[in-house]
C-alpha cells in the first residue's frame, strides 16, 4: 500500500510540473508590416505621344484628347477643318513692322494668335464639349474652368521644337498637331478662356524665357496683384502652382517641373523675375485659389507629420528588436529546461518566457497602430499630390 501511494504522488508530482510548464505562452507577433512610401517631387507627366490625326482635305482631322482631372478620366473628340488648318499654317507667324519697333509690339503679335479666323468656331465648339463634359459630372463653374486648362495642359509637350528659336502656333494647329510648346499651349489656353466667359491675359517671363496664361482672379489671390492667377500650360499644375526654375540656367529648361521642396515655394513669384502681362481682357473672375491654398496648407502639414512619424517608426525598430531578443533567449532558456528532465524547476523559465514574450507583443501592438496612422496620413498626402499632380 506504502509504495502504491508512492507511486501516485509521484505521477501527480509529475502532472503538476506539467501543468506549471505549459503555463499560456503568448504568440509572438510577426513583425511584417509594409509601410507606404511618400511620393516624390513633381513629376514630368509622362504624356501620351501625340497620335497622327486622321486627314483628308474633304473630312480634315479628328482628334481624340484624353485627360485626367481630379483623378476621373475625360475625353472629348474634335473634328478640325482641314481648309482651316491649312489657312493658319500659312498666316504669319512673326510680326512684321515699318520705321521704329512699336512700343506695344507685343500686344498686336499675341493678338495676331488670339484672333480666330471668320468661320473659326474650333475653340468655342471646344468650350461647349467642356461645358457638357462639366455638366454632366456636375463641376461648378471654377470646377469647369480647372477641367478646361487640365484638358490645355494634357495636350503633349513638343520637345523637338525651341521655345526660343521655333515659331509660335495657332490655337487651331496647337489642336490639329495635339502638342505645343509654351507659347503654343498659352494661346490655346487664353483663348479657351475667353470662350468659356473668363477674363484672361497672357504672362511673358523673359528672365526664364517662358510664358503662360492667366485667369481673372481676386488681387489678394493673384500673381503679383495683377488680377490674373498663374495658369501653366506645359505640365499638370493647379492654377496658381508655380514651376521650378533651373538655379543654373535661369530657365524652365522646356516643360515645366514642380519645386524640388514640392510645396515650399509654389506660390512664390520671386522665382520668375520679370513678369509681363499682356492681351488682358475682363470676364468672369475664378475664385478657386482659396481652397487651392487651404489643400496646400494640409498637404504641408501631413508632409511635416508623416516626416515626424517615420522618425518615430524608425526610432521603435531598435527596442522591438532588443526585446525579440530577450524572447528569443528566454525560449531556449524554457526549452533547455523542458529536455532537461527534471521534474519541477522549469516555473521560472516559463513566467520569464511570459513576460518577456507579453512585453514584445505590446511593443508591435503599438507599433501597428503607429504604423497604421502614418499609414493613413500618407495615403491621404498621396492623394493630395495625385489630385495636383494628375499622373496619367
Amino acid at each position: 500500500m506504502k509504495n502504491l501511494i508512492k507511486i501516485f504522488c509521484l505521477v501527480a508530482l509529475i502532472i503538476l510540473v506539467w501543468l506549471g510548464a505549459t503555463v499560456w505562452r503568448p504568440a509572438l507577433y510577426q513583425l511584417s508590416l509594409e509601410i507606404l512610401k511618400k511620393n516624390g517631387n513633381h513629376p514630368v507627366v509622362t504624356q501620351p505621344a501625340a497620335t497622327v490625326p486622321t486627314v483628308s482635305e474633304q473630312t480634315g482631322a479628328s482628334q481624340v484628347f484624353k485627360w485626367f482631372y481630379r483623378n476621373q478620366e475625360y475625353s472629348l473628340e474634335l473634328k478640325l477643318s482641314w481648309q482651316l488648318y491649312q489657312e493658319y499654317l500659312n498666316s504669319p507667324k512673326t510680326y512684321e513692322y515699318y520705321g521704329d519697333l512699336p512700343n506695344n509690339w507685343h500686344e498686336d503679335f499675341y493678338g495676331m494668335f488670339l484672333k480666330p479666323r471668320a468661320g473659326d468656331q474650333s475653340v468655342s465648339y471646344l468650350a461647349g464639349e467642356l461645358r457638357r463634359l462639366a455638366a454632366a459630372a456636375k463641376l461648378n463653374a471654377d470646377e469647369t474652368v480647372e477641367l478646361a486648362m487640365t484638358f490645355v495642359q494634357a495636350i503633349p509637350y513638343d520637345a523637338t521644337r525651341n521655345a526660343k528659336t521655333d515659331h509660335a502656333r495657332y490655337p487651331v494647329e496647337t489642336l490639329y498637331h495635339q502638342q505645343g510648346i509654351c507659347s503654343d499651349k498659352t494661346f490655346l489656353a487664353v483663348a479657351l478662356l475667353r470662350a468659356l466667359g473668363y477674363g484672361a491675359a497672357i504672362f511673358d517671363f523673359p528672365d526664364i524665357n517662358h510664358s503662360a496664361a492667366g485667369i481673372q482672379c481676386p488681387a489678394a489671390d493673384s500673381l503679383a496683384n495683377s488680377g490674373y492667377c498663374y495658369i501653366e500650360t506645359t505640365n499638370f499644375f493647379p492654377i496658381g502652382f508655380l514651376p521650378s526654375v533651373d538655379a543654373v540656367e535661369q530657365d524652365v529648361l522646356g516643360q515645366a517641373r514642380g519645386s524640388s521642396g514640392q510645396f515650399d515655394k509654389v506660390f512664390d513669384a520671386a522665382v520668375l523675375g520679370q513678369i509681363e502681362i499682356y492681351q488682358a481682357s475682363d470676364g468672369q473672375q475664378y475664385q478657386g485659389l482659396p481652397r487651392i491654398k487651404d489643400r496646400v496648407n494640409l498637404a504641408q502639414a501631413l508632409e511635416l507629420g508623416t516626416a515626424k512619424d517615420k522618425e518615430v517608426l524608425d526610432a521603435w525598430q531598435a527596442p522591438i528588436n532588443s526585446k525579440l531578443l530577450e524572447v528569443n533567449k528566454a525560449d531556449d532558456r524554457l526549452k533547455e529546461c523542458q529536455t532537461s528532465g527534471r521534474l519541477s524547476g522549469c516555473q521560472g523559465e516559463v513566467n520569464a518566457y511570459n513576460q518577456a514574450a507579453g512585453e514584445y507583443n505590446q511593443l508591435v501592438d503599438n507599433y501597428r497602430l503607429r504604423t497604421k496612422l502614418y499609414n493613413d496620413k500618407v495615403g491621404q498626402y498621396n492623394s493630395l499630390l495625385k489630385e495636383f499632380y494628375p499622373n496619367k
